[in-house]
């Protein structure tokens, strides 16, 4: 494979189609890892509520209680503790996370043993997700 001191970390020119998914910046070593399990307990007001968007898991507590929704707060406590991935993407366009919510909304990103369809792999200069 030849020598990998000079690969950018940002090149995703092997992949002309794909492009990092991320609605945020890619997660770094500074975000908490939340497990299905962990994920799965906040979707209450007491304990919060959390969705998974994209293998990045937002807390949306503070969105739902401002009533800024457009759908109402109903279809976000719906899929609340879950990975909302495949509800969300067919009808939010690219940059709706970015225009709605606040970067601190970001709680961390999911663990990969956790992630069906895909993994992460993380290291402190290279983020990548594969879809499959």
């Amino acid at each position: 494979m030849g020598d990998t001191g000079d690969l950018d970390p940002n090149d995703v020119s092997g992949h002309p189609d794909e492009s990092p998914t991320f609605p945020h910046p890619p997660p770094t070593s500074g975000l908490r890892v939340i497990t299905k399990s962990e994920l799965a307990h906040h979707n209450t007001e007491a304990m919060g509520y959390w969705i998974a968007i994209e293998g990045q898991v937002y807390d949306l507590s503070g969105f739902i209680e401002s009533g800024a929704h457009p759908g109402g707060n109903g279809v976000l406590k719906k899929h609340a503790g879950a990975d909302a991935t495949g509800v969300y993407g067919p009808i939010h366009p690219k940059g709706t996370i970015e225009e709605n919510l606040d970067e601190g909304c970001l709680v961390g990103m999911m663990d990969p043993s956790g992630k069906q369809g895909g993994c992460w792999i993380l290291s402190s200069s290279v983020h990548l997700t594969f879809r499959r």
